[in-house]
């Protein structure tokens, strides 16, 4: 009888009230699939805790809307604060409740991270955390969380909502994200990282980021010589489509130009010290299908090609021809593994504008602070030791004494040792000084019509954002 009246009244009711009652359990239905989403994606963590492992106390304390911390089960337990501002912020809907085991609270107040794309130092990043977890373990330095040196999301992971990654911080820790996507608007990549992830305790100063970057042509070469060795480093070579620019994540069905175009197609960047390019912008949506449509006319077209790999045809055309292929990948291709040189600029240009949203608008950000420290790989390859102090006194807080000072000065020479080793071990990810046609590759694509203009401009970029965060600019 239930059901015959419910049919009988939702019969009756006008199709204005319908149509309200559709809109709301659409709007219902779809915050219930986000919650899942992030609640499913924290269960599959490396060596994480998920939402359903943890008794109810914990949660209940987790969740409640008090300031104050409280241990439960040997826990360490930060207090949900509710937010105070009016404008909507889907991650503080969420709870935090993932504790440390035994891991007392750090006196270090700021969250940081780590981004680095394929062949900027993705293992150079891991590498420093480590000297940062062994090397500076006390209250001036984060800590490791408990999800290790890594985000436990996968990189390009996003949700619809709002289209940049769910980078998972918390105050006194330190991360490292591979190749996050950022395509939401500044306002919002701010209010992601200051008061996105999963614990910020009272008297968080915000986030600093170090992003490693580097220039789009060594970028591209060094990829082309990494995925050329044998056997191949990685198996997704012999997956993927190189010339695949659909961009299906979630319930986002757009292109990928359709997601990194609108930031990189400006004539100027106020927030890069104004920065044009010969009256172009950035990026034209003209020379991004220019690069899909080289690419096409590579990828499965020769008779003996027609079923090949990514892999098959790296091994199997020449130099110029692999080349190009290789860097297609690298800057459409933007769903997998691929993308990441255009990636990478669309991430500087995000990263500094969200620096300026933070800085005009104090009070709404509570007065926190997103520091950005942007390095360069080539940079860390030719002065290690110098780079790597660089970083160290970036992330470790200066207490003012002597002592500090020349502790990460030994440090880093300890890093440029560890590295020269690695070299002389011929690490299978270090590529540089290993091919002798390397510059020649490097010429080539800054002479080709098709991939010249548009890494040059990104060079530029790159360069730009370098010399402002080391003083030069």
């Amino acid at each position: 009888s239930t059901s015959t009246s419910t049919s009988t009244s939702t019969s009756t009711m006008p199709s204005t009230a319908k149509a309200g009652l559709t809109s709301i359990l659409i709007i219902v239905a779809f915050a219930a699939h986000t919650l899942l989403y992030d609640l499913l994606d924290r269960r599959h963590r490396d060596g994480a805790k998920g939402f359903f492992d943890f008794d109810k106390a914990t949660i209940a304390a987790a969740t409640t809307t008090t300031t104050t911390t409280t241990t439960t089960g040997g826990k360490v337990v930060p207090i949900w604060k509710e937010p105070e501002e009016a404008e909507f912020n889907p991650w503080r809907l969420l709870p935090s409740v993932f504790i440390s085991q035994g891991q007392e609270i750090s006196s270090y107040e700021f969250s940081v991270l780590l981004i680095s794309y394929h062949k900027t130092g993705h293992d150079l990043g891991m590498d420093l955390v480590d000297y940062i977890k062994y090397e500076f373990p006390g209250a001036n330095a984060p800590h490791i969380t408990e999800y290790g040196n890594k985000s436990p999301l996968k990189h390009r992971r996003h949700p619809a909502i709002t289209p940049c990654a769910r980078i998972h911080l918390e105050t006194g820790g330190i991360m490292v994200q591979h190749a996050p996507d950022l395509f939401c608007t500044p306002g919002e990549l701010a209010q992601t990282l200051l008061f996105g992830g999963d614990r910020h305790f009272a008297g968080d100063r915000g986030v600093k980021v170090v992003h490693l970057v580097r220039n789009p042509f060594e970028m591209a070469v060094s990829n082309y010589h990494y995925h050329t060795q044998v056997p191949p480093p990685e198996p997704w070579v012999t997956k993927q489509n190189p010339c695949d620019i659909e961009y299906a994540e979630d319930l986002i069905t757009d292109t990928y130009p359709d997601m990194i175009i609108p930031t990189l197609s400006k004539m100027k960047y106020a927030s890069l010290n104004n920065l044009e390019f010969g009256g172009q912008p950035l990026l034209t949506r003209e020379e991004f299908d220019m690069i899909t449509h080289d690419c096409l006319s590579l990828y499965q077209t020769k008779k003996k090609l027609r079923s090949a790999t990514l892999l098959d045809h790296l091994m199997n055309y020449d130099a110029p021809e692999g080349l190009r292929l290789a860097t297609a990948e690298m800057m459409v291709q933007g769903y997998h593994n691929g993308g990441d040189i255009l990636r990478m600029a669309n991430n500087i240009v995000k990263l500094k504008q969200a620096q300026m949203k933070v800085a005009s608008h104090e009070e709404k950000f509570e007065w926190k602070q997103l520091q950005v420290y942007t390095m360069s790989l080539d940079d860390f390859i030719q002065r290690p030791a110098e780079m790597a102090y660089r970083f160290f006194d970036f992330v470790v807080d200066d207490d003012g004494t002597h002592e500090l000072r020349t502790k990460k000065e030994e440090v880093a020479h300890r890093y440029e040792q560890y590295y020269e080793k690695k070299m002389m071990k011929g690490s299978r990810h270090i590529t540089h000084g290993k091919n002798r046609n390397s510059e020649e590759l490097k010429e080539y694509l800054r002479h080709d019509p098709v991939f010249g203009p548009p890494m040059g401009k990104v060079q530029s970029l790159v360069e730009t954002c370098l010399a402002e965060s080391h003083g030069d600019g």
